[in-house]
């Protein structure tokens, strides 16, 4: 069968071509670990982190409102989504917290005055949130009396549909140094 394409019929090729799918698929695949230890939710993750730790989530859409207590680093491998209707979708409330490689959006634009992606507290001083994607978000990040905080290497970009004036900004710092 010179110069035509030919499907592939050997057993031996299908078989590499299903390993290396297969191997690319879990590669790729969504998940939240510490150490190797897999947990069902990026919450469940976060209650079981100590001091410290680093929380991988990898690729994959999240649907949870997060609350970090706790010095951690929530890293995102393959830009992880997490998509709720509104709200906070992540409220840091410990100190020294890293959030970053993630896309935070919400699953509606009918959303309060108040919805923000990233809210940190008074007290969860020297917060960095770096290398993250804010997509259709009311305010981005909110920062009320934190102190040494960082935020670096964003993309934010509100809802286009919602009246200037009407929506949120992008970072919005109140009492901060």
């Amino acid at each position: 069968m010179r110069g035509k394409l030919c499907p592939v019929s050997r057993p031996g090729t299908i078989f590499l071509v299903l390993l290396i799918f297969g191997l690319w698929a879990s590669v790729s695949s969504a998940g939240v670990f510490i150490d190797g230890k897999e947990f069902a939710t990026i919450g469940a993750a976060l209650q079981a982190a100590g001091e410290g730790e680093t929380i991988e989530v990898r690729g994959g859409e999240y649907a949870e409102h997060l609350r970090i207590d706790q010095n951690v680093h929530l890293k995102g491998m393959e830009n992880p989504v997490i998509r709720v209707p509104g709200g906070r979708i992540v409220e840091i409330a410990g100190p020294n917290v890293i959030i970053e490689g993630f896309t935070f959006t919400y699953t509606s634009s009918d959303l309060a005055p108040t919805d923000t992606a990233i809210y940190i507290d008074k007290g969860a001083d020297g917060t960095v949130i770096r290398n993250n994607r804010f997509m259709d978000v009311m305010f981005g990040i909110w920062n009320v009396e934190g102190r040494d905080i960082r935020i670096e290497n964003n993309i934010i970009a509100g809802i286009e549909s919602v009246f200037v004036n009407d929506r949120g900004n992008c970072i919005n710092l109140t009492g901060s140094q």
